[in-house]
């Protein structure tokens, strides 16, 4: 059954677009719209918040199961959301993602005997691929595993256990400052320095950020959470090795225009204006083959 559930989705998602309005559909555009004819919107709910948009939906339709279906996946296609592989063996549920910043269920659930089609769609789309919004911005405060500056904005210090550290800060100091506060202090922890890479110009935000780990569980990393989006940057990634562990300072500074930041879903551009286009991550505790440490 899970078999016939994909032959009649590629199918769908190859033949001819009876709904050409399709491709002008995005997520956030379905609240109080109905784009398919002979269609009903029954409910909605609705979350809008700084960083996401969540929409739950639920319609009646005149249309078939099979129009349905073609309609969402033309549109979601269209947006770059790739069909997921089937978790539903009644042929009732689609899942369509890109990353994870796009992401829609549609679920066909149920035809009565007068041809009146109930469905339901839940989306969800990110409105940055570094979601930060929330974070409780403060002075920082002491950390057991890397050195301090006090004149940063800390984001979040997290810690889960002796195998994961982690710590972000923003701040409007020259990106080389930054570097150099590592260099200089990490000793003190107990970190010995392994390399360092610098990198300007664009490319995906989330591979930028994971400079400094090579290892295969995470290369596909930027493809499973943020794929096509593109930042221009200058980040420096310095690896320090422990004992038995390693500790990754991702500093990125932001280089786009806030419309940029905004339109291209990199990062909120207010959070930037008021604390810093420099992008401070550290993150201490892996075993030492899950970074260039291991090499």
């Amino acid at each position: 059954m899970i078999n016939r559930i994909y032959v009649i989705s590629i199918f769908l998602l190859l033949s001819g677009n009876i709904f050409p309005q399709a491709q002008n559909i995005t997520l956030e555009s379905l609240q109080d719209t109905v784009y398919l004819p002979r269609t009903e919107l029954v409910d909605q709910k609705i979350t809008d918040s700084t960083d996401s948009f969540i929409g739950m939906y639920e319609y009646r339709s005149e249309l078939s199961k099979d129009e349905i279906i073609k309609f969402y996946s033309d549109s979601f296609y269209s947006q770059g959301l790739m069909l997921q592989p089937a978790y539903d063996d009644e042929g009732k549920m689609f899942h369509f993602a890109r990353g994870m910043i796009d992401d829609a269920l549609l679920n066909v659930y149920y035809t009565d005997e007068e041809n009146i089609t109930y469905y339901l769609l839940d989306v969800y789309r990110a409105k940055y691929a570094i979601a930060i919004s929330n974070y409780k911005f403060t002075k920082p405060k002491s950390i057991d595993f890397a050195p301090v500056n006090y004149d940063y904005t800390q984001a979040v210090v997290y810690e889960s256990g002796p195998q994961h550290k982690f710590a972000q800060y923003l701040t409007d100091n020259p990106i080389e400052d930054v570097a150099n506060f590592y260099l200089e202090n990490m000793g003190a922890y107990n970190w010995t320095l392994f390399s360092r890479r610098d990198f300007g110009g664009s490319g995906n935000i989330i591979e930028i950020m994971a400079m400094g780990f090579s290892n295969p569980k995470i290369k596909d990393l930027p493809q499973r959470v943020a794929p096509g989006v593109m930042a221009t940057v200058e980040t420096i990634a310095l690896v320090f090795k422990g004992n038995n562990s390693n500790c990754v300072v991702n500093i990125t500074q932001f280089q786009d225009p806030p419309e940029v930041l905004k339109s291209s879903r990199i990062i909120n551009p207010d959070i930037i204006a008021k604390y810093g286009n420099v992008f401070i991550t550290v993150e201490c505790g892996y075993p030492n083959e899950l970074s260039d440490a291991a090499r």
